[in-house]
């Protein structure tokens, strides 16, 4: 069978506008980024290398708080389907294998 990767970038990008614009998003990638800049700013008025600590340090943060992130862009998803009812119509569709 020939993929058609044309539906699926289709589909990715409006899933990725619509997350994009929504103030939940806004809202965590804003604390996200706040959480980054006071680790960021600690580090430095504490008189640590930012090169070596600092990048360490919004590493963990990156690893630690952007799967949670995903968990919950995800879970917005989910629910806002649920709301608009499209959740149902797209339980009923069957799932054919690709492979």
């Amino acid at each position: 069978m020939k993929r058609n990767l044309g539906n699926v970038f289709v589909i990715a990008q409006k899933e990725f506008a619509d997350n994009l614009y929504s103030m939940r998003f806004l809202a965590l990638l804003s604390i996200v980024t706040l959480i980054i800049f006071s680790m960021s700013y600690r580090n430095v008025t504490e008189g640590r290398n930012m090169f070596e600590i600092g990048f360490l340090g919004v590493a963990q943060i990156i690893g630690l708080f952007l799967p949670l992130l995903g968990i919950a862009l995800g879970f917005d998803t989910i629910v806002k389907e649920r709301k608009s009812g499209s959740l149902n119509v797209l339980l009923t569709h069957p799932i054919f294998r690709i492979i």
